[in-house]
């Protein structure tokens, strides 16, 4: 039954409005990283492209 006591006590945390302002922050590093990784992404794709083309 140890599984059972982080899941409830996770539950609990998010339900009280002290987490909130921590999940504002985590939202806007989350789309922080998405920016990054979108760049990363178009990067790496470019890159394949070009390494595709010159087969």
């Amino acid at each position: 039954h140890k599984g059972t006591v982080p899941t409830y006590r996770s539950k609990r945390s998010m339900a009280t409005k002290k987490s909130q302002p921590t999940l504002t922050a985590w939202m806007v590093a989350a789309e922080e990283e998405v920016e990054v990784l979108s760049v990363k992404v178009a990067e790496i794709t470019s890159g394949v492209n070009i390494i595709l083309g010159s087969l």
